[in-house]
């Protein structure tokens, strides 16, 4: 009887030990200035302002934290992030930052919001914080998610090496749904 429980649930087991390392690799960029917390997918290589001396991505890069931090804190971001196979680079940026949130917005304010982003379409997206507005450059090889709550408003802005995929968007919508802008302050 155990000998065939442990065969059912060997597959389930060999699944669960193979996904562990990828959600050992995902990171989290801290806003300590917002009380915020943000998730990254293993998929990318993340860079944050408070980033451990001994991350290996540095040495892979040829970074170091002292010039990380300096280099994103001059940009006005909190992380950059890289995907693995190449094909973007991912930045995020908080500010404390009035301004209607993209919920409260009517398509005509929307619309010149996305504008203002560079964008030529855009979609609302439901998230952690209420709804969000995930802009697509007019140049179609950029996106960027913007939300607003409580005077912060959070920006991940995607910047692709070919056109903007599926794969692409559903990633930043994704990190940008799981914040949630009322946690902390």
């Amino acid at each position: 009887m155990n000998h065939k429980l442990l065969r059912r649930l060997a597959p389930a087991l060999l699944a669960l030990l193979l996904a562990l390392p990828a959600v050992a690799l995902a990171a989290t960029a801290q806003v300590p200035e917002f009380g915020l917390s943000v998730s990254f997918p293993a998929s990318l290589d993340v860079f944050t302002r408070d980033m451990s001396p001994d991350d290996p991505l540095l040495a892979l890069y040829g970074q170091d934290t002292a010039r990380v931090r300096e280099e994103l804190a001059a940009a006005g971001l909190y992380a950059r992030a890289f995907d693995i196979a190449g094909d973007f680079t991912l930045d995020l940026a908080v500010a404390r930052q009035g301004g209607q949130a993209p919920a409260d917005m009517d398509e005509a304010a929307l619309s010149a919001l996305a504008g203002q982003l560079g964008g030529g379409g855009y979609e609302p997206f439901d998230g952690a914080s209420g709804r969000g507005l995930l802009v697509y450059t007019a140049d179609g090889q950029g996106l960027v998610a913007l939300l607003r709550a409580r005077d912060v408003q959070l920006t991940l802005r995607l910047r692709a090496t070919s056109p903007v995929n599926a794969r692409m968007a559903n990633l930043v919508r994704g990190i940008a749904s799981g914040v949630d802008l009322g946690q902390g302050q």
